[in-house]
């Protein structure tokens, strides 16, 4: 996605982040929202963001249904994605019809704040729509629900332990979801656990942007399969694998 937006009198909050956004290398690339990419060692990255023919659905209760098919080095991905037209809502549904997994780690979402979205006044003014000095995560960890502030904090819970382990950190969402948001937005992640339990991966941090002004990147991903030096190459079973997850505000 280029931009999300959950009404027609608010900014897109989510969204793509073009290249060269910030002046720190490892954060210069072009960042997607809600996409999926595969990575093995000495191999191309494998994703969805691939040229293919989608097919849009108006439905009667008023959603709208996108669907495509694409085609990769490793087999076909079948995508669909619900934008609800009574909840503030977007509903992912993910098959991956590949035969060899091979070592490598896949991750999904990649729901990137647009930290800098503004809303203008009455008179013209623009103000920020995230406060960020207020925000917070919300999650559940195998316990009670547990709420962590995010103003000052440099997280990273994709980022490799050593070439042998892809990552040691992450969000159980034991419950099936996590919260992002200030005091007037919260954006929560939902995990079908049933289709497949996936963990969450947050990276938070103050990055200065190319003007030279302060910025932040904050993206919370879902991981579906990670590497590390006891994973072995066979398929834990054969056949499609099947992701279902969903964005909305709240």
């Amino acid at each position: 996605m280029e931009s999300l937006r959950f009404a027609a009198d608010e900014p897109a909050i989510i969204g793509g982040i073009p290249h060269g956004t910030f002046e720190e290398i490892g954060l210069q690339a072009d960042w997607y929202s809600g996409d999926c990419v595969f990575e093995a060692p000495g191999e191309p990255k494998v994703t969805d963001l691939e040229w293919c023919e989608a097919r849009i659905q108006k439905l009667d209760n008023g959603d709208t249904v996108a669907h495509a098919s694409v085609d990769t080095p490793k087999g076909r991905i079948e995508k669909q994605m619900r934008f609800s037209g009574s909840d503030r809502r977007v509903d992912f549904d993910i098959t991956f019809y590949w035969d060899d997994w091979s070592k490598g780690v896949l991750r999904l979402g990649h729901f990137s704040l647009l930290a800098d979205a503004k809303v203008f006044d009455k008179d013209g003014a623009a103000q920020k729509w995230f406060a960020l000095d207020r925000l917070r995560l919300t999650t559940t960890n195998g316990g009670e629900r547990e709420t962590f502030s995010l103003a000052g904090k440099t997280i990273d819970h994709g980022a490799p332990v050593s070439f042998l382990v892809s990552s040691s950190h992450g969000l159980g969402m034991t419950e099936g979801w996590a919260e992002i948001g200030d005091d007037r937005t919260r954006l929560r992640i939902e995990v079908d656990r049933t289709t497949a339990p996936l963990l969450g991966l947050l990276t938070h941090r103050p990055a200065r942007r190319s003007d030279g002004s302060a910025g932040l990147f904050c993206q919370l991903q879902l991981s579906a399969l990670e590497l590390d030096d006891t994973r072995k190459p066979s398929n834990y079973r054969d056949g499609p694998r099947r992701f279902r997850f969903s964005i909305q505000a709240v």
